[in-house]
């Protein structure tokens, strides 16, 4: 049996008093099994809010650009010709970045206190969780147990910063957007502990149950769940999925509001199909443009392209001369682990883009926002 449970939290279980006590609670309902460590991300949307706010000093993207994620992070070789964030800035940004989880979790520990529970703040320097020094994506390198043992033998809950590290130059350092996930997993691994991650949805879906019904998926492998979430299942961040791949670390993605079973990620095998959505980084192309190299998709007759991230479409503009035209689109992605009929499914992309592409494990079709919805659901009834 278990002798740890860590239990982290989502922004959107944070977002008010309200939920913050109603966490306080769900850790609660828990401690007479298992003793808690607690992980926090930043309150509803402060993390985007900050990076709003760093962007009216500073043109050059955020830390929240992901430049682990191995779909949406690989940057074009003419980045030498573009000014380069300086390192003193990266320093900044991911300091600021950084305060939006200390905010949540002293938030929690007063509630546990209120509620005659002792709990502590801890950030990620106070542990320490030593990382690389690549700010915005940093590499968990060592996580120390110390501090957080003698918390534990207190009897007092720890209520951890996620998302955050500190340098070897001691420095803050952040893992990228939804890091806490991987603060959540690293600590899972050290205390041979499972990690229940706690969302505002009761598990993991077939789509996202916001704008279609779909279904709840009770058990998911490792690797049928990495990518999903690389292609923009916004449930789980796909490196604590690979860590918690690499470490046997089984987790559980359950609501912060209902008693629902949830959706289990581990290593039994399973070939669920899922459908994601995320923007298209798109450009119309003509033959006034360079032909972008890297590794943007580009279609067959060249008439568009699709870039893996935000960042490489602001340095190919940057570097074109010729006004591009910038379509806003949703890439909408069956994930299909096994192989679907291809002509079935590019029948269903003609109805609504000429902006497609039918692969081995997933297939993707950039809309319009209009036809996000009713794409998804003819998706779903086709292929799940």
């Amino acid at each position: 049996m278990h002798k740890y449970i860590v239990m982290k939290f989502g922004g959107s279980t944070l977002s008010d008093i309200n939920k913050i006590n109603n966490c306080a609670n769900k850790i609660i309902s828990k401690f007479n099994d298992y003793f808690p460590i607690v992980v926090v991300s930043a309150m509803g949307d402060t993390t985007q809010n900050l990076s709003n706010l760093i962007s009216k000093i500073t043109s050059q993207p955020t830390s929240l650009v992901d430049s682990a994620n191995p779909i949406m992070s690989q940057y074009n070789q003419h980045a030498n010709s573009i000014k380069s964030t300086t390192i003193q800035s990266n320093i900044a940004t991911d300091l600021i970045l950084s305060t939006g989880e200390m905010v949540s979790a002293g938030m929690l520990s007063l509630s546990l206190n209120a509620k005659n529970y002792k709990s502590q703040p801890v950030c990620g320097w106070q542990m320490p969780m030593i990382t690389n020094s690549n700010h915005g994506s940093a590499k968990i390198e060592k996580l120390s147990k110390n501090y957080i043992n003698s918390l534990i033998q207190n009897q007092t809950i720890p209520i951890i910063t996620g998302f955050q590290g500190v340098s070897p130059a001691n420095n803050i350092t952040t893992l990228g957007k939804e890091g806490s996930d991987l603060t959540a997993v690293a600590l899972a691994d050290q205390f041979n502990a499972h990690c229940y991650i706690y969302k505002s949805v009761d598990g993991v879906f077939t789509c996202d149950p916001n704008s279609n019904p779909g279904q709840k998926i009770n058990q998911l492998s490792y690797d049928n769940m990495q990518i999903a979430s690389e292609h923009g299942a916004q449930v789980i961040y796909h490196r604590a999925v690979k860590y918690a791949k690499k470490h046997n670390v089984k987790i559980f993605i359950q609501s912060a509001f209902t008693k629902a079973n949830g959706t289990t990620i581990s290593n039994s095998p399973s070939n669920q199909n899922i459908i994601t959505k995320q923007r298209a980084f798109l450009t119309i192309l003509n033959q006034n443009n360079p032909i972008p190299n890297g590794h943007a998709f580009i279609s067959y007759d060249q008439k568009w392209c699709l870039f893996s991230n935000q960042k490489e479409l602001q340095n190919y503009l940057e570097i074109c001369d010729a006004k591009i035209q910038n379509p806003k689109h949703i890439k909408i992605t069956l994930i299909h682990p096994q192989k679907i009929i291809k002509e079935n499914f590019i029948q269903i992309a003609k109805k609504y883009s000429s902006i497609y592409s039918c692969m081995e494990s997933y297939s993707w079709i950039c809309v319009q926002s209009k036809h996000v919805k009713d794409l998804e659901r003819e998706l779903h009834i086709g292929f799940i």
